[in-house]
């Protein structure tokens, strides 16, 4: 068995995950270094595993800097929740200038959010997204992002896969690979990082 992805906290079970945690936590630093302090995140639920990685480095990110955080779970992770949870966070952190959002979907949702209350992304509210989907860069004002690289996740898959085939009684392995920010326009940098 070999989870991708996932994890599993109750047995040992050979996995290949993102560094989420990292990610997380590279995201949030991102925002404090551009002078931010009043960060919120948008996650999905705290069951999902990834998820629930993400906002750890978030949280991560904000206790080294001496902030409080502010984090906002949904259902799912989907255009529609994160223009929801902006809602929401306009009302419960009226001051906010940078938005962590769980994946591209979530930010993208928040942006339309904050364009429909006259918000301007990044001037006003900056945003960064996780997992470097087509629609980040394609938006209008194109999605700052944490990128996954779900192809060597696949490769390194099959190799631990065939390893195990070869020897079943090798310990468990469980892999992680880091993610890199994408740095676009909605995170505030002056300069835009061709790909």
């Amino acid at each position: 068995l070999l989870l991708i992805d996932n994890a599993q906290s109750t047995i040992p079970v050979d996995s290949i995950n993102n560094d989420d945690i990292q990610g997380g936590q590279v995201a949030t630093e991102h925002f404090i270094e551009h002078g931010h302090h009043s960060i919120v995140a948008l996650l999905g639920p705290g069951t999902w595993i990834t998820s629930a990685r993400r906002g750890q480095g978030y949280r991560q990110a904000m206790a080294g800097a001496g902030l409080t955080p502010h984090v906002l779970h949904a259902a799912n992770t989907t255009v529609e929740t994160g223009k929801a949870l902006m809602h929401e966070a306009l009302t419960a952190v009226p001051d906010l200038t940078a938005i962590f959002a769980a994946n591209d979907a979530m930010a993208l949702g928040a942006m339309r959010t904050l364009a429909q209350q006259k918000r301007r992304v990044p001037q006003d509210v900056a945003v960064i997204g996780f997992d470097d989907t087509y629609l980040g860069a394609l938006s209008e004002i194109p999605l700052t992002t944490m990128r996954v690289f779900k192809s060597e996740l696949g490769k390194l898959a099959a190799k631990r896969m065939l390893d195990m085939l070869a020897d079943p009684n090798s310990p468990t392995v469980q892999t992680l690979l880091a993610t890199e920010l994408v740095l676009r326009r909605s995170c505030g940098c002056e300069f835009l990082v061709e790909e």
